[in-house]
């Protein structure tokens, strides 16, 4: 659904999950095109290890499913992460992981 550039999702479970790289994969819940910030469900499957990154703008990450790693932690069902504007992280899952994830995808990696 498109209202005044803002995409919404309403029936998450009949969206496919879009490829970004090898075992990372997200679904679109709703996008503001203005600022270009989503809301993402976001897939790390076993084994995947993200290229280091910078973050443009802040990145908040919600644990559904699993774990997720960076240099900072390790972070599992429940718990919430705040990205910093311009912070820098190499992300993986040894398990694999479900997120929920509010950022403005423009990543760069580092």
């Amino acid at each position: 659904v498109y209202a005044q550039g803002l995409f919404l999702a309403k029936e998450t479970e009949h969206l496919s999950w879009e490829r970004l790289a090898k075992g990372l994969f997200i679904k679109k819940l709703a996008r503001d095109a203005k600022s270009g910030q989503e809301i993402v469900l976001m897939k790390l499957a076993a084994g995947t290890i993200l290229q280091k990154h910078r973050h443009p703008a802040f990145e908040w990450v919600y644990v559904l499913k699993g774990e997720y790693e960076d240099e900072y932690g390790a972070w599992r069902k429940g718990a919430f992460k705040l990205n910093k504007k311009n912070s820098i992280h190499t992300s993986q899952s040894k398990k694999g992981c479900e997120m929920l994830v509010v950022w403005s995808r423009s990543h760069k990696k580092v």
